[in-house]
């Protein structure tokens, strides 16, 4: 089934539902989402935070239940690596999140997505006028 890319402002609006909470896709982008709009902390540590207001928040939907999407729940114990994504100006701009089997989340803009082959991704980022580091 092929999701929707819906943007950090819609999925916040929508908040913890059971569409969210039971499908790993949309809960993952949203954690994400609140991690980065986060003011203060190492992204790790919004992350953890993030984690446990949605399994908090989901508990009224039956629990965080990924029954849609194609990952299997990674834990921000797993997090190996995060990177700042930087503008031509130096500005921040994003975030890339990566877990110990190389894939990651990308925040950039008004979006957190679940992204595989990292160095192609890195590669875009950069020929786009980005720096990631």
């Amino acid at each position: 089934m092929p999701h929707e890319t819906e943007t950090c402002t819609e999925l916040m609006r929508e908040g913890y539902t059971d569409r969210t909470c039971h499908d790993f896709r949309k809960i993952r982008a949203l954690v994400m989402c609140e991690a980065w709009h986060k003011e203060s902390g190492s992204m790790r540590d919004r992350i953890r935070e993030a984690w446990r207001e949605a399994v908090t928040e989901c508990a009224a939907h039956g629990g965080v239940k990924p029954e849609e999407g194609f990952l299997e729940p990674v834990g921000v114990e797993q997090v190996t690596e995060t990177h700042e994504i930087r503008d031509k100006d130096g500005k921040t701009v994003g975030t890339l999140v990566v877990n110990q089997e190389g894939n990651g989340s990308l925040c950039l803009n008004d979006s957190c997505q679940t992204v595989h082959h990292l160095g192609t991704v890195r590669s875009v980022l950069e020929q786009a006028g980005y720096k990631v580091g």
